[in-house]
């Protein structure tokens, strides 16, 4: 393999390593395939694969692997054309009088995904991409349930949920029958980074479609493409659990900065619980007034004007999701809908279709 190629242009492209460190050699390494006057880079930790396709000049195509560290360390600062050349399984970089060694491993041994058909997502990538962001936050960490620790992409909608809350956000996308395309927590970040206006959703399945491989995002403008592999695990019924908020009986509307900001004030007065690991508040809704009070200190308690259709009780929540719910900087009103202590309440947000549950807490 020789070819010659922009120093700066590489070390963009190696720039997003999906695995920094690992006792795996090979997931430190990036797979370099130089044909066609093209270079494709690929990172993996064997649960995403990260390609981006770059402009090279290659005098003799050839496959390779380079250690990333290395490589980035080689081409710090370096301006104009760098040479790659794979001789006797070394790996060399040169620019000008620099010379720099890079380690390789044996190609083989790269994981690679397996050739297969691909079924297409309909969708429109842009809208996508708000419906994930609005509800990503949701996504539970850890949880001893797979599913959870990941966002779901149902047919019209996008899902996030812990067990303790709940978001859903309609979204343009058209998932093919029988298929559940729930994405890792860990990949969603880059999922996002990839839904440009012009990218393509698809389903990589193994040879005869009987089942999927990984999502397949492909970004032309970029020219980048990332495989994730899925949760392989039956997503719990969240439609169930997603009340029609306007079937709720008590609604309470109020403005999202100024929750915020009062939610910001009484927090360092509420008293976490260490087992469960929560921090307890008390909403209430009296006298055109939502009220925040700490649980532990009933003389203590912040207020924001509010209009409702009937009183509210105080109800238990958890503060950290409540913050959570809040936190978007360009929310206008919020629809608290409460019925009862003992159920489950929804937020809705003026001007757009996304809810958010949270489950109530005994104070």
């Amino acid at each position: 393999m020789k070819l010659s190629i922009d120093a700066g242009v590489l070390r963009d492209a190696l720039a997003t390593n999906v695995t920094e460190r690992s006792t795996l050699d090979y997931m430190e390494h990036a797979l370099l395939v130089a044909d066609n006057n093209t270079l494709r880079i690929t990172t993996t930790d064997l649960e995403k694969w990260w390609t981006v396709e770059l402009d090279a000049s290659v005098s003799e195509p050839g496959e390779a692997t380079g250690k990333v560290a290395l490589l980035r360390a080689a081409l710090n600062g370096l301006d104009g054309s760098v040479d790659l050349l794979l001789a006797d399984n070394r790996l060399s970089l040169k620019c000008g009088r620099r010379r720099f060694n890079i380690p390789t491993l044996q190609v083989d041994g790269f994981t690679r995904l397996p050739d297969g058909e691909t079924q297409p997502v309909t969708t429109e990538p842009a809208k996508l991409r708000e419906a994930i962001k609005r509800v990503a936050y949701a996504m539970g960490k850890n949880d001893v349930r797979p599913m959870l620790n990941g966002l779901l992409l149902d047919t019209n909608y996008c899902v996030a949920a812990d067990g303790h809350r709940m978001a859903i956000c309609p979204a343009p996308i058209d998932v093919p029958d029988t298929k559940e395309i729930i994405i890792p927590r860990d990949t969603v970040a880059y999922v996002l980074q990839l839904l440009g206006d012009a990218a393509t959703v698809r389903l990589a399945m193994r040879p005869g479609g009987s089942r999927i491989v990984a999502l397949q995002i492909h970004n032309p403008d970029t020219r980048t493409t990332l495989h994730t592999a899925l949760i392989d695990s039956r997503y719990t019924n969240w439609q169930q659990i997603a009340i029609d908020p306007d079937g709720i009986d008590k609604r309470h509307t109020f403005s999202a900065v100024d929750a915020r900001t009062a939610l910001a004030r009484v927090m360092p007065f509420c008293v976490g619980r260490a087992k469960v690991k929560s921090v307890p508040i008390g909403l209430a809704s009296k006298g055109g007034h939502l009220t925040l009070s700490p649980p532990n200190m009933p003389e203590t308690s912040d207020t924001v004007p509010c209009t409702t259709n009937d009183e509210q009780e105080t109800i238990g929540l958890e503060a950290n999701y409540l913050r959570d719910v809040l936190a978007p900087a360009d929310l206008g009103k919020v629809t608290w809908h409460t019925s009862s202590p003992d159920s489950i309440t929804a937020f809705t947000v003026s001007g757009r279709d996304d809810t958010h549950y949270i489950a109530p807490l005994r104070l």
